[in-house]
């Protein structure tokens, strides 16, 4: 007989193998807006109306005409956070695949895989917050109707949340090797 969480009655198995599958497609679509936001980058002519950043669903294609190089650095800065989610996304998979159900803390690439991923949340961050500000420098340019968000806090959040789930990971399994040793 299966063991079901007795809060939420969900069969463990099946949420780990739900966790993968969309993990899986978040990865496959992170590679695809990267190809893509390539191509449409080496696309602009004079008939393109919009330049859209997949994350920050902002129009630069002012930028594009009046200031290359910040026009780059966007484009660039969007482009490392893609491939971060991707890196993200793929090591938690692998994080998932290594697991062992019945003793989670028994195996150290699982360890590894865990803080690769609480590394990248951290870097992705970073990466947000510097787009973010190099953005709000140079608002007057794009034209925008809103007001810009600088900063988001749900990707600090996320972060710090990753990087406390790792910590206690890797010290479960440190203690777990630590009671191998001893037995």
């Amino acid at each position: 007989m299966k063991k079901m969480n007795t809060w939420f009655n969900v069969d463990q198995d099946r949420a780990i193998e739900t966790l993968k599958a969309f993990s899986k497609i978040i990865f496959l679509f992170t590679l695809l807006f990267i190809g893509a936001l390539m191509v449409k980058a080496f696309q602009i002519n004079d008939g393109t109306l919009h330049f859209r950043l997949v994350i920050s669903n902002m129009d630069i294609l002012p930028l594009f005409k009046n200031h290359f190089v910040t026009f780059v650095c966007i484009v660039a800065y969007e482009l490392v956070r893609l491939l971060v989610a991707a890196i993200l996304f793929y090591y938690f998979i692998q994080f998932l695949n290594s697991l062992d159900k019945k003793d989670p803390f028994k195996h150290a690439k699982s360890r590894s895989y865990i803080m690769i991923v609480a590394t990248c949340s951290t870097i992705f961050f970073s990466v947000d917050a510097i787009g973010m500000m190099h953005l709000a420098y140079v608002q007057n340019e794009l034209l925008l109707k809103e007001s810009l968000r600088i900063f988001h806090f749900e990707y600090l959040f996320i972060a710090y949340f990753l990087n406390v789930f790792a910590f206690v990971f890797k010290r479960g399994v440190d203690l777990n090797d630590e009671i191998e040793l001893v037995i």
